[in-house]
């Protein structure tokens, strides 16, 4: 099990396993608009540092600078906020668009 404790006071340890890292990095990429899915979060972690890839299907017609920076900023808000560790890079990668309506990917 990977994990990283990050506190040793109050009588014991806080253990953070890398699972419940993805799971808060990918959920606040999906509250952010225009993101239809998060397709994998990938991360490394050493000391009290966070390094993120984010891989995501965004809605046709979204900036997708702006979504990229919108997550990027939502999920380090996020990680910092939940666990106390520093998210020292987050690599936003939009792999898919969806149109509005449709049932699957856009059309290529």
């Amino acid at each position: 099990m990977d994990s990283q404790t990050t506190d040793e006071g109050s009588g014991g340890r806080t253990v953070l396993t890398t699972r419940v890292l993805r799971e808060i990095a990918g959920l606040a990429a999906r509250e952010v608009p225009g993101v239809v899915d998060v397709a994998a979060v990938e991360l490394a972690m050493a000391e009290e540092q966070v390094r993120l890839r984010l891989a995501l299907t965004a809605a046709w017609g979204s900036p997708l600078p702006d979504l990229a920076d919108d997550v990027r900023r939502a999920v380090v808000g996020a990680v910092d906020a939940m666990t106390g560790l520093a998210v020292v890079e987050a690599d936003v990668a939009v792999v898919d668009l969806v149109v509005d309506g449709a049932d699957g990917p856009a059309e290529r």
